[in-house]
């Protein structure tokens, strides 16, 4: 959740989105058991990351591991994570 003004003391927009911050994980928290139980999926569960140019490559493995029972997330490797190494 972006916090929209620096973390640098309490006011009231600060407050604000802290609550709502507060109250979205405590409904998931809440909701947790009802969420695991709707998806009905007990396959293990694996990620991978992908650029544009390894999408090829991504999709491939990603058959194979769903055909050997594996349920495969995948990710594009862009977004505030992306090469810190950039800054």
């Amino acid at each position: 959740m972006p916090s929209v003004v620096d973390v640098a003391g309490m006011n009231r927009i600060s407050r604000a989105i802290y609550a709502n911050a507060a109250g979205a994980i405590a409904g998931m928290v809440r909701n947790r058991g009802a969420a695991q139980a709707a998806t009905g999926d007990e396959r293990p569960l694996l990620t991978a990351s992908m650029f544009g140019n390894t999408t090829t490559a991504v999709e491939h493995a990603r058959g194979i591991l769903e055909a050997a029972g594996y349920e495969v997330l995948v990710f594009h490797a862009t977004g505030s994570g992306d090469a810190p190494w950039k800054a």
